[in-house]
């Protein structure tokens, strides 16, 4: 006998052929269980910044990277050209305005494209009242009419 449950099914091997009555209280209690005792997380999509920019603008690069929380993976120089590539990883909540703040910190000379490039795990105890997590989730509930 195969019974669905929200969005997913089970299989049951019941020689007894019990019926929904019984099956689904009980598993509505599992499933409850397993999701009080979870560790819930919240994941964040991080975008792959490449930054195009001159030797002279990459301290500035880096200054803008850090306020940001972003960091560098991989910086190259382009062979033939006074042009160097950096690649960082920068989290997108963070990311607002960041070609106006990096075009202003450079006098123009720095150019960059952003690109979804994965999702991080965010650090934190959403059921701490004082940790940044809690007051992140606390907004969010706020702004979609949920608290």
């Amino acid at each position: 006998m195969y019974r669905y449950y929200g969005s997913f099914g089970y299989n049951i091997l019941d020689s007894i052929h019990r019926g929904g009555g019984q099956i689904i209280p009980t598993m509505r209690r599992c499933m409850y269980a397993a999701q009080m005792t979870a560790k819930p997380a919240l994941v964040e999509p991080i975008y792959l910044a490449e930054i195009t920019t001159t030797q002279k603008t990459v301290s500035s690069v880096y200054a803008v990277l850090e306020r940001r929380h972003g960091y560098v993976i991989s910086e190259d120089q382009r062979l033939g050209t006074p042009l160097i590539l950096i690649k960082a990883y920068l989290p997108v909540r963070h990311a607002s305005n960041f070609v106006v703040e990096l075009r202003s910190e450079t006098q123009g000379q720095a150019f960059s494209q952003c690109s979804v490039h994965h999702f991080q795990t965010m650090e934190g105890d959403m059921n701490n009242l004082y940790d940044d997590m809690y007051q992140l989730v606390l907004s969010i509930r706020t702004r979609k009419g949920l608290a």
